[in-house]
């Protein structure tokens, strides 16, 4: 399982929504030394990410709590997101090639580039349905430790 600090941000009926903290980089980064990679992080910030999670342990609005997501998940989401768009940019980059060396018409790269652009974006929307068709079972981020508790007066 990988881990990730969050705060409980909103409960609604069935569904509570958590805001990833933003990560802080290593110690070097806040102590203001080392590789920099703390400065390009100031400059590039960037929206906490939200999320829908399973709350079985009852987090309350306000709480800072772990949450944790499965690596098979993680992996077939990275599939979907890298290596399917890129197959459909390969596939139809060739299948392009193919149809100008059959057809005899320009011998440039012009059928190849067009296919390779056609099947980029024809990936993109098969991650797309692979994600939201495929991927869409039990499997969500769960909060599994509390660890800071909210303070309701």
């Amino acid at each position: 399982m990988i881990t990730q600090l969050a705060k409980v941000v909103q409960q609604q009926s069935h569904v509570t929504w958590v805001e990833s903290l933003t990560s802080q980089g290593c110690e070097t980064c806040r102590t203001k030394q080392g590789c920099s990679a703390g400065l390009f992080q100031k400059w590039f910030t960037r929206k906490p990410i939200r999320l829908a999670v399973e709350n079985k342990l009852n987090a309350l609005e306000g709480e800072e709590v772990f949450i944790a997501i499965d690596e098979i998940l993680l992996l077939k989401s990275s599939f979907a997101l890298y290596f399917i768009p890129v197959f459909g940019l390969i596939l139809g980059s060739v299948l392009g090639h193919v149809l100008d060396t059959a057809l005899f018409i320009s011998g440039q790269e012009l059928f190849a580039i067009s296919g390779g652009i056609a099947g980029l974006i024809s990936g993109f929307f098969a991650g797309k349905w692979y994600s939201t068709r495929v991927m869409h079972d039990h499997r969500k981020p769960t909060i599994i430790e509390i660890v800071k508790v909210a303070n309701n007066p």
